[in-house]
């Protein structure tokens, strides 16, 4: 480790000249799952800051719910884990490892974890408090599948007449213009809005088999932006603003331009 990235660790840790960080966050997720599944808030005061925020999408909440001070962050915890039961809370070591990050002025030991609850699968994101890494600062945690409703993907990938190498089925476009006539049905899910948020969930929608209309009253998908400005950069870097099952090529720039 760079010494000049080395956290300051507190007094409990002064020995550890070159922390493990994956061993401090596997030691926190282990302390936080215990108190979790307890419900247990005198124990979750213990693992987290005393200025903590924890952002849900949709794995505890079922939405888009932000908990920005630790008595709130306690609360939600305890809630929703009374209804998801959460566990499983493990780093996610195929993803980037954990490292030192600075985040508006402060420094944090950021990772990456994995959980389950009782019906789906998630992802984390956890930054602990480099001066005392038993503690976290910001805690995100997000739905990335349901179970037994998994995308079929990779290994789960179709397999009909019409997607076998013996090709025996319809004409695609055929069948996608049917699709998209909605003549016989009508769809379950109307997006308002096509741009890349609209775009990206009827996608998601589309693979999990949910029939979804998306509605935008200009004439071309990107006509938003296309008619805003004659130039811009986007202010994300590129492995923000990728489209669901289709990423953008390895040699784009980092910011998207137009």
């Amino acid at each position: 480790m760079d010494p000049a990235r080395r956290p300051q660790l507190s007094a409990a840790y002064a020995d550890h000249a070159e922390p493990d960080l994956g061993a401090l966050v596997d030691r926190w997720l282990a302390s936080f799952e215990q108190a979790l599944v307890a419900r247990d808030s005198a124990a979750l005061r213990a693992v987290l800051g005393e200025e903590c925020h924890w952002r849900d999408l949709l794995a505890f909440t079922w939405s888009i719910t932000p908990h920005d001070d630790t008595d709130t962050v306690i609360t939600g915890l305890i809630e929703a884990q009374t209804r998801v039961q959460a566990s499983g809370f493990t780093l996610a070591r195929d993803r980037t490892p954990p490292r030192i990050v600075t985040r508006h002025g402060r420094e944090s030991i950021e990772a990456i974890f994995t959980f389950e609850t009782g019906n789906g699968r998630g992802d984390g994101l956890v930054r602990l408090l480099a001066d005392d890494p038993t503690r976290a600062w910001v805690l995100a945690t997000s739905l990335n599948e349901l179970k037994g409703h998994e995308e079929p993907v990779g290994k789960r990938r179709p397999v009909d007449p019409a997607s076998s190498r013996t090709f025996g089925g319809a004409n695609w476009s055929d069948l996608r213009a049917e699709e998209q006539a909605f003549e016989d049905r009508e769809p379950a899910v109307v997006i308002i809005g096509a741009g890349q948020a609209g775009l990206a969930i009827a996608a998601r929608l589309g693979l999990l088999g949910v029939d979804t209309l998306v509605i935008d009253r200009n004439a071309r998908i990107g006509d938003t932006w296309r008619n805003r400005y004659h130039s811009l950069a986007l202010h994300n870097q590129v492995n923000l603003n990728q489209m669901p099952y289709l990423p953008w090529p390895p040699n784009w720039p980092k910011y998207l331009q137009k």
